[in-house]
């Protein structure tokens, strides 16, 4: 019976041994399962990473070429306004007389639009000469290095004259006061 009794301990033992074996394999188990869930996880957040800073360098990249772009347009725009109304007067008659008419007449100066540092003001020119030289003096004007603008001009054609009128930025007196200092 002695054997016996010794049989069922060692039988008791084993099983108790076996669960104990079990449980800790099914924990290691669970540890390497947690622990690939883990890595798997790190590298998703990396791929992810690299991809929001890909992003944020593309968009960085994009935002200093339209700032290069809009400071070059600044620069353009700084060089073809004028200083005032007398320079571009100046510029007209120029043009006229290239191109073989008369200035018979110049219009009071219109605002049309006025922003922080730049206005668009409007002239009327009465010219008087051929409809060749109003042709030559309209490519003068297409071909200035000083914007000049037709958006909201209208020409008036009379047998031997015609009138018309012409947009120029001017750059405003008081940010140039502000840029002086």
């Amino acid at each position: 019976m002695e054997l016996n009794r010794n049989k069922y301990t060692l039988l008791f033992l084993s099983i108790v041994l076996l669960i104990f074996l079990f449980q800790k394999y099914e924990r290691r188990t669970e540890l390497k399962n947690n622990y690939n869930i883990l890595l798997n996880e790190k590298n998703e957040l990396k791929e992810k990473l690299r991809h929001v800073n890909e992003e944020n360098s593309q968009k960085k990249t994009e935002s200093e070429e339209q700032l290069k772009t809009i400071n070059n347009i600044t620069l353009n725009l700084n060089s073809s306004t004028l200083k005032n109304e007398t320079e571009f007067k100046k510029i007209i008659y120029l043009f006229s007389e290239e191109s073989g008419l008369d200035l018979r007449e110049i219009g009071k100066a219109e605002y049309i639009w006025k922003k922080e540092s730049y206005s668009l003001k409007y002239i009327f020119f009465t010219f008087e000469g051929d409809l060749a030289g109003m042709t030559k003096f309209l490519y003068f004007i297409n071909k200035s290095k000083v914007y000049i603008d037709m958006t909201k001009s209208y020409i008036e054609l009379t047998r031997d004259s015609f009138k018309i009128s012409l947009g120029y930025l001017e750059k405003n007196s008081n940010l140039m006061k502000e840029e002086k200092k």
